[in-house]
């Protein structure tokens, strides 16, 4: 195990004598039920298939026309998070999983026109986000087809941990059996909707999948792997769009509405690059003889180019939330002999001086490398005062009098070749999610015995894949700004 940034940086940097590839295709082999029977052969495309996920989502023109497609779908949900009585009966699934106060509960202005409700925050969130890039990735057609998928993949996500190191699916653990069960529906879901796309099936429309699942599905249709295989395949990305970009705008939403300070500060910066816009809403007429009136159709203008490159507190607090909560490991196996030499200072929060005196690390081949980035984020070693949530950390300012955003030895995508695909798009999901949900809602805490009325605390965090989640579901008051 390497724990020291500066060594699991040279050891990242061997890409010659450190291989990461049968690692990974262990844990995706256990975690996601691939038959062992295409083991051999997904072996041998998995860089192909790592290959088309870069191309995907890290390359122009594809990277900015998916993220273009996220930003729409945000625009347009998030500042709709609460129905109107009207429409109590046809909730969507984010809606349904938020656990929106009944109709009676919600307050409403004088022409019926929603504006607060006690929600659910961490599972409103998680699934409204989910919904953005699951629509922006797969298209909409396979939610339309397959609504409850995503309650199934955070089920499955719920028991990644022990399906990925090996625990068995007879194991006497609740959580695993649903895991595997949720696992066989999306398998299953996918090898449908899969099907209908490669028929290009009349009366759906495919035309908003996205690029990086076609080059997926390019790669697929030339291996000998059967369709379901293939959707195990697919599954593999569904899965790492929502595992860990939804906590991670949780766990934002949260840092930030409980910091008024901060919170005022972060909407004067993103105030240029986030606009609300309004129309008149048309209605039905069942609407219409149930009292509403016509509601405001309110959608967002998110400059995400923009907000992501001149918004630095945002991004900083972007950063100091992976610190707190993400969970990145690196694993590797050593392909040849390695001594690995650190001659930098060792890190000391001491008044003494630091020690300069080199130290060599001798690493055989055939041994298994594991590289935990996150258990040097808590240490004062490196970063002050780390219980403290503490955005400005990450920011510098040079001789030119410029802020600067500096992510010192933060690695929350992992590292080296194995560095997640997907880091781009994730990053600006979350920070463009999070910008549009502060522009929208005001967050008060709910009423709870012991505390006083509009208290809101920051959950604690449990371990999941790799970004943490809340330890529960945060009944909040959202109110329309």
């Amino acid at each position: 195990m390497i724990v020291k940034p500066s060594l699991a940086g040279k050891i990242l940097e061997k890409v010659r004598d450190v291989a990461y590839g049968d690692v990974l295709f262990d844990t995706i082999t256990l975690a996601f039920g691939l038959r062992r029977k295409w083991w051999q052969d997904f072996h041998g495309n998995l860089p192909r298939l790592e290959r088309a996920m870069a191309a995907g989502l890290m390359r122009e023109p594809a990277l900015s026309r998916t993220v273009e497609s996220q930003m729409q779908y945000t625009a347009t949900v998030l500042p709709n998070l609460i129905p109107s009585p009207c429409r109590f009966s046809q909730l969507q699934p984010w809606e349904m999983a938020g656990n929106i106060a009944s109709p009676t509960a919600i307050k409403h202005d004088e022409d019926n026109h929603t504006i607060a409700a006690e929600v659910d925050l961490y599972p409103l969130i998680r699934h409204t986000l989910g919904y953005c890039s699951t629509a922006a990735i797969m298209g909409r057609q396979f939610l339309t087809d397959h609504p409850s998928a995503q309650d199934f993949l955070f089920t499955l996500d719920d028991g990644f941990l022990p399906l990925a190191s090996g625990v068995p699916s007879w194991a006497p653990l609740p959580y695993v059996w649903r895991a595997v069960a949720a696992r066989k529906r999306l398998v299953r879901d996918l090898m449908s909707w899969l099907g209908d796309l490669k028929a290009n099936v009349p009366n759906k429309d495919f035309s908003d999948v996205s690029e990086v699942v076609r080059q997926v599905l390019d790669v697929l249709e030339t291996t000998r792997l059967d369709a379901e295989a293939q959707a195990s395949v697919i599954l593999i990305l569904f899965w790492a769009l929502n595992a860990n970009a939804n906590n991670m705008a949780f766990w934002m939403i949260i840092r930030v509405v409980v910091d008024p300070d901060l919170l005022s500060r972060l909407r004067t910066e993103i105030e240029p690059y986030v606009r609300t816009t309004s129309a008149k809403q048309a209605v039905h007429v069942q609407e219409i003889e149930a009292g509403c009136a016509p509601g405001e159709d309110v959608k967002l203008a998110i400059d995400i180019d923009n907000l992501s490159t001149k918004c630095r507190l945002l991004k900083a607090t972007y950063l100091e939330c992976n610190r707190l909560h993400s969970r990145p490991i690196s694993l590797r196996t050593i392909v040849n002999d390695i001594t690995l030499t650190d001659s930098s200072p060792s890190v000391s929060s001491s008044s003494s001086p630091a020690s300069a005196t080199p130290t060599s690390h001798r690493l055989l081949a055939r041994s298994y490398l594991q590289i935990p980035h996150f258990l040097h984020y808590t240490s004062p070693s490196y970063f002050p005062n780390p219980d403290i949530f503490r955005p400005e950390r990450f920011l510098t300012t040079n001789e030119a009098g410029e802020v600067k955003v500096d992510m010192k030895t933060l690695r929350p995508y992992g590292g080296g070749a194995s560095m997640c695909k997907g880091r781009l798009f994730a990053e600006k999901e979350v920070l463009g999610f999070v910008a549009g949900f502060l522009t929208c809602w005001d967050v008060e805490g709910v009423e709870c015995k012991g505390e006083k009325p509009g208290f809101l605390r920051v959950p604690g965090s449990v371990k999941a894949s790799a970004t943490s989640k809340p330890d529960d579901d945060c009944r909040v008051k959202l109110s329309r700004r």
